[in-house]
């Protein structure tokens, strides 16, 4: 089967007047189109498809679609903030709370013996990625001074700063559980707890970072919030951004920040909120109320 043939900005829009959907400009559409993919700019409309899976349902407007997109671009932004803190604290914390444990006597360097590892296979990962990282900044002045001074090793409060996320969440995972208990209980969670909502955190961060859309989108790993919790608010569903935002938020290390990073947030979606459905990012209607009960502990 063929391909679909290549559409030109000005036929794009065509297409989707084709398909139902209503321009206030065709000119200003094309311009938009030229700096968003189509493709992309069509998942933002797939909650005014109509039954038949092709056109849109009547009233459907170009400009609706757009403030749509441009929400989730801001909502990224936001959340790419939060992250960053979040994950500066994960690296300090893993870090001095491995490096208590298993770097204290010469040469300093257990972070590169797989025996002080349960899951050692998890731990060749990140090496195999921390190589990666150092041939991709082999210029870096950090790099060549552990090349040349220490044999191409490096401390472990050096190591996570090459890390992405995603090998950070890993070499907690590869940890034995009395190190794993000790960082989390740092950041007063369980072990288990800590885990997912790194992993939760690093899928959220890929996706914000490489700019893909989060509205209307099944989160996934689902997001452990607690049994007591969700008793008490079953409007919180696990697999949603907005169980995504409650781990960010338990998580950013003092309550300022907490309350900074919702303040913000809120602010954004009701900036948008005439345009955007709450359900499609997975927020209950009493959203605020719950941003503000975890602003405030800490």
């Amino acid at each position: 089967m063929d391909l679909k043939k290549p559409l030109s900005f000005q036929q794009q829009v065509d297409r989707l007047v084709e398909h139902g959907m209503y321009l206030d400009s065709k000119s200003d559409a094309v311009t938009f189109l030229s700096n968003v993919n189509y493709y992309r700019f069509t998942g933002y409309a797939l909650q005014f498809r109509a039954k038949n899976g092709q056109d849109y349902i009547e009233g459907t407007s170009f400009e609706q679609v757009k403030e749509i997109y441009l929400f989730d671009e801001a909502l990224r932004g936001i959340l790419r903030d939060g992250l960053e803190c979040v994950e500066t604290m994960l690296r300090a914390r893993i870090a001095n709370g491995f490096a208590m444990a298993k770097c204290m006597e010469p040469p300093y360097a257990g972070h590169y013996d797989p025996a002080n590892f349960f899951r050692p296979e998890l731990h060749k990962l990140v090496l195999d990625s921390l190589q990666k990282e150092e041939k991709r900044h082999q210029d870096s002045l950090v790099i060549k001074h552990h090349q040349d001074k220490y044999d191409d090793k490096m401390p472990l409060w050096v190591m996570v700063e090459l890390l992405s996320m995603s090998s950070l969440s890993t070499l907690y995972r590869a940890m034995y559980s009395s190190e794993q208990n000790a960082i989390a209980a740092s950041c007063g969670k369980t072990r288990m707890v800590f885990a997912n909502h790194m992993h939760v955190l690093s899928v959220l961060r890929n996706k914000c970072c490489h700019g893909a859309r989060l509205y209307n989108v099944v989160f996934r790993p689902s997001v452990q919030l607690g049994r007591y919790y969700l008793k008490n608010h079953p409007e919180v569903l696990v697999d949603t951004l907005f169980a995504a935002v409650l781990a960010l938020v338990r998580f950013l290390p003092a309550r300022e920040a907490k309350e900074k990073f919702c303040a913000e947030l809120c602010v954004c979606i009701e900036k948008y909120r005439s345009h955007i459905v709450l359900e499609c990012i997975g927020f209950p209607q009493n959203y605020k109320q719950l941003l503000k009960s975890e602003a405030e502990y800490a």
